[in-house]
């Protein structure tokens, strides 16, 4: 398994920005899908507030 190194032109991610005020609070969300949605939203991938949510197909709907 290769081991993920850090880009040289991105602060790692334990130094990643806070998630900006207001924007996953209030949504009637708990503090374990707040802190797993903060995770996803701005400590991996582009670090912006954004990510992309592909379907699951389990095989189901193609037999």
């Amino acid at each position: 398994m290769t081991t993920l190194r850090p880009s040289p032109t991105r602060p790692p991610s334990s130094s990643a920005p806070p998630e900006p005020a207001g924007r996953l609070a209030g949504r009637g969300l708990g503090p374990g899908q707040t802190t797993r949605l903060n995770r996803i939203l701005y400590q991996h991938g582009q670090r912006n507030g954004r990510a992309l949510f592909l379907p699951y197909d389990q095989g189901f709907e193609h037999g």
